[in-house]
């Protein structure tokens, strides 16, 4: 009987890049396979097929042998976002099928929470937790941070640098001095973008 086990490698990737999609596959049988080769179907998150593709052959492939196939997958013309790689892998008269997910990442960093509410005159420590949607390592990343109040510019003050490594959330840790404020109600924006309101 011609048994294989495979197993499905789809890597994380940017936007307008180009990586290997690979299939492991071990010939568990004792006849050898006379060609093994995928078809794989990439999927985005609302269900759409966005691309098809086929991997590299191998022919000849002895009992016990592990052999690698491989597909050049581009993201070129794919919006940033969750994926699914849907592969059928066919050996002679055999096929059975296997699935994937992976991320396509864009050069962007959302802010997800942030300290809130803080003391009066005094300096307080607050953290801005920030998630990073690219998938290469961001340096020296941090905020810059704007209290306003009516709208007019009060404060200004920037965290801690510090580094964020692909998909990853991570919280950067900012020091606020409210020393010349009142009790009340202020307005926090991160950059150019509203992003919460804090009461003081």
């Amino acid at each position: 009987y011609k048994y294989v086990n495979w197993e499905l490698n789809v890597p994380n990737l940017n936007i307008n890049e180009t990586k290997k999609i690979s299939i492991d596959v071990t010939n568990l049988g004792e006849p050898t396979i006379s060609k093994i080769n995928a078809n794989i179907t990439i999927i985005d998150s609302d269900g759409r097929l966005v691309k098809r593709m086929k991997t590299s052959s191998e022919n000849d492939v002895l009992a016990r042998e592990t052999r690698q196939l491989s597909a050049d997958f581009s993201s070129v013309g794919l919006s940033a976002g969750n994926y699914k790689a849907y592969a059928t892998l066919d050996w002679d008269d055999n096929s059975s099928a296997k699935n994937a997910s992976f991320k396509i990442g864009t050069k962007n960093v959302n802010v997800i929470n942030l300290t809130k509410r803080f003391e009066i005159n005094s300096i307080n420590k607050m953290f801005v937790e920030v998630s990073s949607n690219w998938n290469t390592k961001i340096d020296n990343i941090y905020a810059d941070i704007y209290i306003l109040d009516e709208g007019k510019e009060v404060k200004k003050f920037k965290s801690l640098n510090s580094d964020l490594n692909q998909f990853e959330t991570k919280r950067l840790d900012a020091y606020f001095d409210t020393n010349g404020l009142e009790k009340k109600e202020y307005g926090l924006y991160w950059g150019t973008n509203t992003r919460q309101f804090f009461r003081s």
